[in-house]
């Protein structure tokens, strides 16, 4: 027996002798109640709305082998909306990311931000259990972290100096680790990029961890163990969710997510990779247009590339030209490359950017780094030992997770080059 309890209508369909009304207090997709016509609430059904908002009593009953949920009084309790825009009918992804505030009534964008929240949750159980320490980075800053540019800039007469909206929280997260020897955020970051594809945003979310007496083989442990986990909390908690996107699309997705779980990551360095590029090409069956000289900075093309018919589904990439790398990242002993890697997943791209970071000091004074990096430097003077981190891009783990194609359909609100609804 459910006894008074509050639902929304997601939908209703009327029959001459009964009405079968689709509810949901909000936890999961709902269930489909029967109201019949002897019942002395049947003619409220005729004033419901899509997302009126009843009261109802009902029970389980059995009936040809079947269990029905028999709706015994119903009340309602606020009016819906009669022309409302989502109807019971297929919309596009690109109709609906016009309404973004509309998705969430949607099965799909419903299944989507159930299974978001749940890696959410996983993330902050992970870390917490590894006993990593949260930090909260500023949003506000008066570098751009990589020194790529593009970033969003504030008014210099607010703060009487230049500063920027965060492209990064890893700066700020380095004196924290030098104290609590290992820390995260999972922060807000945004890009100026004027891009529209599937793969930009100009905000998105960042997780991101920093480890003092740490070294890039220990972030890929860090990694791997990380997306067991989180794999293994999807798996066991949106179960639904899953299989409601694995029929729309009609993919096979908890397999996919299987995968992640007891993952061991190829590792393979830049050089190696450069060298079976250009053995392929050699052979006239890649990427004619592309120069894979060193220095070759991987796009999305050869990335999403190497992790479909070469490394699937992870791989991880480290020892880059330090040419193409920014200023924190440690310089190896051959002096030509960083200590740093990127671990690329099938259907993504870049998923997880990091490094070692450079503690020489001498070596980082004479990069002639910005007055307002002073701080950073001084770091190398408090006990900064063999730090490492690395960030992962939270929206790009929804995608693999959900299947979805375009990154502005695993964020609630997607801003992007020229669109900023509400």
């Amino acid at each position: 027996m459910v006894d008074k309890k509050i639902f929304r209508v997601k939908n209703f369909r009327v029959f001459k002798k009964l009405v079968f009304i689709h509810l949901t207090d909000g936890s999961d997709l709902g269930f489909e109640g029967i109201i019949f016509d002897d019942n002395k609430d049947f003619s409220l059904v005729k004033q419901l709305k899509i997302n009126s908002i009843v009261k109802i009593r009902g029970s389980y009953q059995e009936k040809n082998y079947k269990k029905d949920f028999v709706i015994s009084s119903l009340e309602i309790l606020s009016d819906g909306e009669n022309n409302f825009l989502i109807q019971k009918k297929y919309h596009t992804l690109d109709f609906l990311r016009q309404v973004p505030h509309l998705r969430p009534f949607t099965n799909i964008f419903f299944s989507v931000f159930k299974i978001r929240s749940c890696l959410t949750m996983a993330t902050f159980k992970f870390f917490d259990q590894e006993n990593f320490v949260n930090v909260s980075t500023p949003i506000f800053t008066t570098n751009d972290a990589e020194g790529a540019g593009d970033t969003f800039s504030l008014d210099p007469e607010f703060f009487n100096k230049q500063s920027f909206l965060t492209v990064s929280g890893q700066l700020h997260l380095e004196p924290f680790a030098i104290v609590f020897n290992k820390v995260f955020c999972f922060n807000p970051a945004f890009r100026s990029e004027k891009s529209n594809t599937q793969r930009h945003l100009a905000e998105f979310w960042m997780l991101e961890i920093e480890k003092n007496f740490s070294s890039k083989e220990e972030m890929l442990l860090n990694v791997e163990k990380y997306l067991d986990f989180v794999a293994r909390e999807v798996l066991k908690n949106c179960q639904n969710e899953l299989k409601i996107i694995e029929k729309i699309k009609n993919i096979d997705l908890i397999n996919k997510i299987e995968q992640l779980k007891n993952i061991k990551i190829l590792k393979v360095s830049y050089l190696e990779v450069l060298n079976k590029l250009q053995q392929l090409q050699s052979e006239q069956k890649i990427f004619l247009d592309k120069n894979f000289a060193w220095g070759f900075d991987f796009d999305t093309e050869v990335e999403k590339y190497l992790v479909k018919y070469l490394y699937n589904p992870l791989v991880f990439i480290y020892d880059y030209p330090k040419e193409i790398k920014p200023f924190y990242m440690k310089l190896n002993n051959d002096q030509k490359t960083v200590a740093c890697f990127d671990i690329l997943l099938d259907g993504i791209g870049e998923l997880v950017g990091g490094s070692e970071r450079e503690t020489d000091l001498n070596l980082l004074s004479s990069k002639n780094l910005p007055k307002n990096l002073d701080w950073y430097l001084n770091l190398r003077k408090q006990g900064s030992f063999n730090s490492a981190g690395y960030g992962l891009g939270f929206e790009r783990l929804v995608m693999y997770f959900t299947g979805i194609e375009n990154i502005k359909d695993v964020i609630p609100f997607p801003r992007s080059y020229q669109n900023l609804l509400f």
